[in-house]
Parts: structure tokens; sequence; C-alpha cells
């Protein structure tokens, strides 16, 4: 590109900064772009965001919901609150297929288990 294309793409991009009332980048601390806001610049401060989670009595407290660690496990049939269409989680491990039923991971939120030796997390 020769030295006065150049010069052209500069001065319209300082007429385009100039018309939405932008100053030109490199006017700025002797032509070094400005620093951007930081992301969480317009967030309350992390104390005070804690401050009103412990406050409000709708919140959960800390190991508030227990994890299931030693499920029983029953027929889709024989469990208690289970049709048809309930969703579960699946796995399947060695061969042994498990079903977790989402109603009862609201409440709970994580399993842990082990089958045919091999110690898994079920999350919700």
């Amino acid at each position: 590109m020769n030295r006065a294309g150049g010069a052209r793409v500069v001065v319209a991009a300082f007429a385009f900064a100039s018309a939405l009332g932008l100053p030109p980048a490199a006017a700025q601390d002797g032509g070094k772009a400005p620093k951007p806001a930081p992301l969480d610049a317009d967030l309350a401060p992390e104390r005070e965001i804690l401050k009103e989670a412990r406050s409000d009595s709708r919140n959960l407290k800390p190991d508030e919901l227990p994890p299931i660690k030693s499920p029983v496990y029953l027929g889709g049939v024989e469990a208690p609150g289970m049709d048809n269409g309930e969703w579960v989680i699946g796995v399947v491990i060695g061969g042994k297929a498990l079903a977790y039923p989402v109603n009862l991971l609201n409440y709970h939120e994580i399993v842990v288990d082990t089958v045919e030796g091999v110690p898994f997390l079920v999350c919700w």
C-alpha cells in the first residue's frame, strides 16, 4: 500500500470517530489506546454480595442439600413416585444399567455411588 492510501484510511477513521463524538485513539494518552474498564466494574464488591446472600432466608446454607451416599435400588414399577414419563439420569457401567430419578435429584442434587468397583458421581 502506498503512503497516500494509508493516510486516507487514518483520516476516514478520524472522521468516523468524530461523527460519533468519540476522541480518536491516537489523541488519548500520547497515542496509547485507552484501557478498558474491568469486566466486573459494575458489580458490587464480593463482601456485599456474600452479606446479602447470607441474610436472605430463602437462600440455602452450605451443605444444606445432603448428597445421597448409599442409594437403594428398586425396580421402576416398585419405586414410589415413579411413573412411565418420569425423567431420569442413567448410567451404564460394566453392563449394569442404573437410573436416578430427576424428581429425587431436585432435593439432593448429588449421588455418590459405586458399581462393580467403579466409583462415580451423579450431579444434577
